[in-house]
């Protein structure tokens, strides 16, 4: 699998989630923290499936809904990192687009200013 290829995503039962649950003793994996019958609750990834996780239970923990943005982010600030890693190493430097936007600034009617066209205009 490469970085640019995910597992499917599958979602679990009704039982499998109440098993992961009563296994992780109703508390979350990140903050420890007890999570209250009706609250809301995630079955989150460790190894989240575009870093190369899997669908399996053993790769599945109980996570409370603040822990989860974070977590996320973090998955996908990991796998942009490895997209980026692996298209630097195939495409070669002079085939890659150049980074770097505008060298100015644009008018309220669209029109592009450059810094070097702003220093001719001022003189």
């Amino acid at each position: 699998m490469t970085a640019f290829e995910t597992t499917p995503r599958r979602s679990l039962t009704d039982q499998q989630r109440a098993k992961l649950f009563l296994d992780a003793g109703g508390t979350c994996s990140v903050c420890t923290r007890k999570i209250h019958a009706g609250e809301e609750w995630h079955d989150d990834h460790i190894v989240a499936l575009m870093n190369g996780g899997s669908n399996d239970l053993t790769n599945r923990r109980v996570i409370c809904h603040w822990c989860h943005k974070p977590k996320t982010r973090e998955d996908h600030r990991i796998a942009k990192k490895a997209r980026a890693v692996a298209t630097k190493h195939v495409v070669p430097r002079s085939q890659q687009e150049r980074k770097g936007g505008i060298r100015g600034w644009r008018k309220f009617n669209g029109q592009v200013v450059y810094a070097k066209q702003r220093r001719l205009d001022l003189d």
